[in-house]
């Protein structure tokens, strides 16, 4: 059995347990690690600051 084997909400059980630094990096494992990690409520930590308005733009365009 290979990591990409495993069912979508197990992926998203495992990502909850990981502590904050793993879980930057468990999100460039695969699409799904991806995928699964983009929920928002694995990142409520995460503080985002803003200085200028040019910024939004492209957080939209690019993942932090």
């Amino acid at each position: 059995m290979e990591i990409s084997d495993l069912p979508d909400e197990m992926v998203g059980q495992v990502q909850q347990w990981l502590p904050r630094p793993a879980l930057k990096e468990a999100v460039l494992v695969s699409r799904l690690w991806r995928k699964e990690g983009e929920d928002p409520s694995l990142w409520k930590w995460c503080k985002v600051t803003v200085y200028k308005r040019d910024d939004i733009d492209n957080l939209a365009i690019r993942r932090i």
